[in-house]
């Protein structure tokens, strides 16, 4: 797999049938269940190579040592009803919530199923929360007893864990019969938990675990396009998203090669919410545009994106010096389709006070205002430039946006270069610098009369445009494109360029 695809922009092989998403890589507690069961395998379980857990949980405590519990019964809410569209309607809003419930008919009728209580009152508060006509009826029926079946020792390989019965179709999209899993990190610092398809790697450290989703590319897309863009966005916004998004994974197949899987789950990568995140829409657009990639002479699009550009995108060689991703430039975003000259100082200011007609002007971040003191200014960067007198623009690129920013104080002065200058005021959406693309004004105090003029500014001024590095697809502005009648098609040539839509997957 990553032989194939690692690096990016080299001419695809073939379509990889499924990637590595590393979940956790420092824990020392991991649960999975599934209630249908699951079948562990690997080097690492001992001489039989293969051992089916027949229970619906396997935990996993400290390196080197994973405990299979086996539930010798079911905790379980019995319902008997002749009203089968009621049963019906209340197994699937239970579904919905996450609860594992289901419909089960045999010689006495048919029966509404819950499992999953571990003690009499969550029984009992369930079957309150039961419609009216079916409380009278339901039965309780609870009985503990989970007993150590046996433990799996983790050699240096890994474990593999799967439904049991999935091999022939690794994942379901059943939410109530995916793997569940839950995680505690080193310390009990943090925690995190999800329902995933495919299959769980689990891997023995140094002294950690790690937690890897093997998971179908396709399934995998499922989970990260609602959290890459908001599924209320109009269908066509969603199918260019889906295959930006899918380039976007092939083009990083092993940035994390060293930590044995493909790629985080977290923005460093892409944020992938499994099961959990997917939406009817949102999992519409990745199947609509099953395989779908961008891909020119020279390989796959790298195809970067962001929240909101402001009117104008940015060369990704600006963005990033040497990143590999020139293919990508900047482009206008005007509706219009009018060319902007965003090189001058005076021409920049002009655009930001505007609201021209762009794609994304529905935006909330087109245009943002942060002021700060010139206290918390200098708070932030400490003592060495004494008092701030002044913050100038000193270079900006062709698409406006500022790469270099001077710091005046009376004991010295600073450039802040690239990410440096948004980390500036915060990395806080709602106090730092939403992007690079700004001009800054200062606020004096009014000079009181027999007086001079103040001589340091009480504060700073930043008006701006957009929301992150502007490179590739503006994703508010691909949203106003498809309102706009442009299909997903026309919304990557924009943002992209010239390139072939090809299908990789093939009949797969």
């Amino acid at each position: 797999m990553w032989a194939l695809w690692w690096g990016c922009c080299g001419v695809s092989l073939a379509f990889p049938d499924s990637l590595r998403v590393g979940l956790v890589s420092s824990a020392d507690k991991i649960r999975l269940t599934s209630p249908e069961g699951m079948v562990v395998s690997g080097a690492g379980i001992g001489e039989s190579g293969k051992m089916t857990v027949e229970s619906d949980e396997w935990l996993l405590v400290k390196p080197g040592r994973a405990t299979v519990l086996v539930q010798s019964a079911t905790f379980s809410v019995l319902a008997p009803s002749k009203d089968a569209r009621l049963l019906a309607m209340t197994a699937s809003a239970l579904q919905t919530k996450g609860q594992d419930a289901c419909l089960v008919e045999d010689e006495a009728g048919r029966w509404l199923t819950a499992r999953g209580f571990s003690t009499q009152e969550e029984a009992d508060q369930f079957r309150r929360s039961l419609p009216r006509e079916l409380r009278g009826e339901a039965e309780i029926v609870v009985e503990k007893g989970s007993s150590v079946s046996g433990n799996l020792v983790l050699a240096k390989d890994s474990l593999i864990v799967r439904q049991r019965g999935s091999s022939d179709q690794r994942g379901s999209s059943d939410i109530s019969r995916a793997l569940r899993v839950a995680w505690l990190a080193l310390g009990e610092s943090s925690a995190g938990h999800g329902v995933y398809r495919g299959e769980m790697i689990v891997r023995q450290g140094a002294d950690t675990l790690s937690l890897v989703n093997l998971v179908p590319i396709e399934d995998y897309l499922k989970g990260v396009v609602p959290y890459e863009m908001p599924w209320r966005f109009a269908p066509q916004a969603l199918k260019a998203q889906a295959v930006a998004a899918r380039n976007y994974a092939l083009c990083n197949l092993g940035k994390h090669r060293k930590e044995g899987y493909d790629l985080c789950s977290a923005v460093h990568c892409q944020v992938y919410g499994g099961m959990e995140a997917e939406t009817e829409a949102t999992s519409r657009a990745v199947d609509e545009t099953r395989g779908l990639v961008m891909q020119t002479a020279g390989g796959l699009v790298p195809a970067f994106f962001h929240s909101t550009c402001g009117g104008h995108t940015e060369d990704a060689s600006s963005a990033w010096k040497g990143g590999g991703a020139a293919s990508i430039k900047g482009i206008t975003d005007l509706a219009t389709g009018a060319q902007t000259s965003l090189d001058k100082e005076e021409n920049v200011r002009q655009f930001l006070q505007d609201s021209p007609d762009a794609f994304c002007r529905h935006s909330p971040f087109f245009r943002w205002e942060r002021r700060y003191s010139r206290e918390d200014l200098q708070k932030r960067l400490g003592n060495e430039l004494g008092d701030l007198t002044t913050i100038l623009v000193r270079g900006r690129t062709a698409a406006g946006r500022v790469t270099e920013l001077l710091l005046k104080g009376t004991k010295g002065e600073r450039i802040l270069k690239g990410q440096d200058i948004r980390s500036l005021c915060g990395d806080s959406s709602t106090k730092g610098l939403l992007s690079n693309f700004f001009f800054v004004s200062e606020i004096r105090a009014v000079q009181k009369e027999g007086e001079p003029p103040p001589s340091l500014p009480e504060a700073f001024v930043f008006n701006g445009a957009g929301w992150g590095h502007g490179v590739g697809m503006c994703q508010y502005g691909a949203d106003g494109m498809a309102e706009r009648g442009y299909d997903f098609k026309a919304i990557l040539h924009h943002y992209y360029g010239d390139f072939s839509l090809v299908n990789l997957a093939g009949n797969q």
